[in-house]
């Protein structure tokens, strides 16, 4: 159509360049071995968060970890700030002796905003970046910073953060839409407790009671735990002055996903391998591995439709014999073959 208009060239705009730094000793690349007992974990951060970057029209590029020395995080941030529109790392955001990221930007840029009255994420950095390329004086030339924004190291926090605040920046400097927001609302199946003073960003699932309404319950188990995400299908806004949500009180959950949908079938409690056999058999059936007592309480409490226990009282069985084995006891010869 343009050919045929004579036009030869239009203005377009780049998907913006988001470079992702991971930071911390403690991280190790999947593929790498990890040891337990040095603390080390896999690195999530970096491939969620340029998942993400990615859904929200950003082109990612990565970077390789930096750990917690401060001229090996000068070195790589300084050279996201060279190619790239915007900066993200993950990690040490806070003001520790061992948190350096803050300093780096200080000496490096300009550091603009520190923490966020948000949980999960209080420890975000806001600033800018100045590349290698520009030299160390801001009136350098070609010093022209990069946006810069450190998120929390826990993928929850990390995650959460990124798309309350990052993900519609992005999405305006690529010139997309604001991607439509699903919303709807349920009543909380359990009393929770808050009251700590910052606007609480809660996971939540769902799920139909009996008489077809929709029910919400919790689904945080830290910032850290990365199920927390997997496991829930929305978010609840708690507001800074909430002290409790009831059990009954109407809440407004922001889907993640116009797609989302209850489960089937709601079980909770203690993994089992042959109840696993049966939910493989259920279309959207769904499994929060909360152990035996939490499992019982969730069903007393009615929100699932199955728990799975170690026994018949409901409290969990701490054993320090070895590891647990499960089997299945069948009549001699096994003559039905299974």
């Amino acid at each position: 159509l343009l050919a045929a208009l004579g036009v030869e060239t239009v203005p377009v705009r780049a998907k913006p360049r988001v470079g992702i730094v991971s930071t911390g000793d403690e991280l190790v690349r999947p593929g790498g071995e990890v040891s337990h007992r040095a603390g080390q974990i896999y690195d999530v951060n970096s491939y969620a968060v340029a998942a993400a970057v990615r859904d929200a029209g950003g082109e990612p590029v990565m970077y390789p970890h930096a750990g917690d020395d401060y001229d090996e995080l000068e070195r790589v941030l300084r050279d996201a700030a060279d190619d790239c529109d915007l900066v993200l790392s993950s990690g040490s955001t806070s003001a520790s002796a061992v948190d350096v990221v803050y300093q780096v930007v200080e000496d490096r840029g300009e550091l603009l905003l520190h923490g966020v009255s948000v949980k999960p994420g209080k420890p975000m950095l806001v600033g800018e970046m100045r590349g290698a390329a520009g030299g160390d004086e801001p009136d350098a030339a070609d010093a022209s910073p990069s946006a810069y924004i450190g998120l929390p190291g826990y993928p929850v926090s990390a995650l959460t953060i990124f798309r309350a605040f990052v993900a519609p920046k992005i999405r305006d400097a690529a010139g997309l839409p604001a991607p439509r927001s699903a919303t709807v609302t349920g009543e909380m199946a359990v009393r929770e407790r808050y009251g700590q003073g910052r606007t609480r960003l809660m996971p939540v699932g769902l799920v139909e009671s009996g008489d077809g309404s929709t029910l919400v319950y919790p689904v945080d188990k830290g910032s850290g735990a990365t199920t927390s995400l997997v496991e829930a299908d929305g978010i609840v806004t708690v507001d800074a002055d909430t002290e409790y949500l009831e059990a009954g009180e109407q809440v407004s959950v922001e889907l993640f996903s116009d797609d989302v949908r209850p489960p089937s079938v709601l079980v909770v409690g203690e993994r089992d391998p042959g109840f696993d056999r049966v939910l493989d058999r259920l279309p959207n059936p769904r499994f929060l591995g909360l152990g035996s007592r939490e499992g019982a309480r969730r069903l007393r409490d009615g929100v699932p439709d199955v728990a799975v226990t170690t026994d018949d009282s409901g409290e969990a069985r701490n054993s320090s014999r070895g590891p647990r084995q499960w089997g299945l006891v069948v009549p001699a010869g096994n003559p039905l073959a299974v």
